[in-house]
Order: structure tokens, then sequence, then C-alpha cells
């Protein structure tokens, strides 16, 4: 009887020593972020402060998760909406945020077609320019220039897109990764 008794308890002395591990072994992987990157105010910048905001978004390597916490809590925090106040703003960007899981640079960019004071705005980018195929292959948010010809503008990380649908609930309206989709499932024109 002795000995069975200490059979479970050995066994069960391992079951919580493994899930110890684990708990920590996770806990470990949720609270290490990548080394801090330190952002310069670019000269001409009115207003460094927000380069400072942004400081603690800034990682030499960005995980996804770092990614989708500096665009759902960064930009926000540390922006104004207000497009007048954002474009006074302007010189603040680009600022090189940090490396995704792929080694590509992710930078804030100022964007702004046509009539700035109403359109313009701040958005992760990739800083390797990218066709529009490559970017949709990738998963990536392919921006639409918002001027009359609709032209590719560039490419966005993944979590643009999974943000977009977590605070407005419906799917990122992706379009021109949807279009060439829809171009590549058309059947060829027969000769």
């Amino acid at each position: 009887m002795f000995e069975r008794h200490s059979i479970f308890a050995s066994v069960r002395a391992r079951r919580v020593r493994r899930t110890l591990a684990l708990v920590v072994c996770f806990s470990a992987l949720l609270s290490c972020r990548g080394k801090p990157k330190r952002l310069e105010v670019p000269p001409g910048c009115p207003e460094p402060e927000v380069v400072r905001c942004l400081q603690d978004y800034a990682y030499e390597r960005l995980s996804s998760r770092d990614i989708k916490r500096l665009i759902g809590e960064g930009v926000p925090s540390c922006l104004s909406r207000d497009q007048v106040i954002l474009s006074r703003r302007s010189d603040c960007f680009p600022l090189d945020m940090g490396k995704d899981d792929q080694g590509r640079m992710i930078a804030l960019v100022f964007r702004c077609e046509d009539m700035c004071a109403d359109r313009g705005d701040v958005v992760p980018m990739y800083v390797d320019s990218m066709s529009p195929e490559a970017c949709c292959d990738g998963g990536g948010y392919a921006y639409p220039l918002f001027n009359a010809s609709m032209a590719y503008g560039g490419c966005g990380p993944p979590e643009i897109l999974s943000e977009y649908e977590k605070l407005t609930g419906k799917p990122a309206p992706n379009l021109f990764c949807n279009k060439l989709k829809s171009r590549r499932a058309a059947p060829s024109p027969r000769p």
C-alpha cells in the first residue's frame, strides 16, 4: 500500500513541476519584449513630445503582439485624431519603430494626398518597397492612395487587419488584395 501511494505521489509531483515549468515559460514569453529602440526626434519636428510618447512602443524586434500594441494603443494615445493638429506634426515622421519577425523595418509614416489637413493620417508601413502582389501574398495591408487614381500606396503589416476588425467588428477593406485575388481567380479569356 505504501509503495502504491509513493508512486502516485511522485507522478503527481512530476505533473505539478511540469505545470509550473510551463506556467513560468509562458509567463516569461509574454512578458519579454525585444530590446528597446531609441527613437530620434527628426529635425524640424515641432512637438518632440509626440516622439517621446511613442518611445514606449519602439523595439529593435517587434513581435506581432508589439505591433498590435503600437496600432491599438500607441498611435491612438500619442497622436491627435484632429486632422489639422496631426498635419502640423507631420514633420515628426517617418519614425522607424523596429523590425518585424521577418526582419522588415516598420515605420510610422504620415500619409497625405490631395487635401492634407482633411485627410492626413499616421500609419505603420514597411520601409522597404514591395509590390502589391508581394504585400498581399505576405498577408499585409495594401494602402490605397486617396486620390483620383486610387493607386497602390505601400504595404502595412498584417496586424493592421486584425486590429481594424477588433475595433470595428468588421473585416478590414483590403481593396488591392481583394482585387488581386479576384483577378487571379478569374478564368483567362480564350483565344
